[in-house]
């Protein structure tokens, strides 16, 4: 696939998490908060499973061989999506939306500061620390 293939891909993955949290807010009015995380996370990994035994190429079982501490992913997405579903209903989808691409947008630099666990580094600079101003810029515009 070309680079533009998987920009697409990106934008229709966070097109997916745009809807993700008001869909979680609103049943979450019939089950609860935490509930609707769980239900979420159920029938997500469900779907994966099945994705996974129809067209992966490596091994679920493996993942006894990784570090633990490798699992923690699983427990980030939960709080994502726990936080997202409480807030949405509270300042709107895209304040709740653009939170978040900034919280993402500062773990990235410090992930690519750092290398974390094997990512090309690329140091920060201003034209990056800029990007986070104008995006926290954007939040509260978007908040008025």
């Amino acid at each position: 696939m070309d680079k533009l293939t998987f920009i697409l891909l990106t934008i229709a993955a966070g097109l997916s998490n745009g809807f993700q949290a008001p869909i979680n807010a609103a049943l979450g009015k019939y089950t609860g908060a935490i509930e609707s995380s769980c239900i979420s996370f159920t029938v997500g990994a469900l779907s994966l499973f099945i994705v996974a035994m129809v067209i992966g190429k490596g091994s679920i079982i493996k993942f006894a061989e990784a570090p633990p501490y490798l699992l923690v992913g699983g427990i980030l997405g939960a709080i994502l999506v726990t936080i997202m579903l409480i807030v949405v209903t509270r300042i709107g989808a895209a304040v709740t939306i653009s939170s978040v691409i900034t919280g993402q947008m500062i773990a990235a630099l410090i992930i690519d500061q750092t290398g974390f666990l094997g990512v090309p580094k690329n140091p920060i600079d201003l034209y990056r620390i800029g990007g986070i101003f104008f995006l926290a810029v954007g939040i509260k515009l978007l908040a008025k």
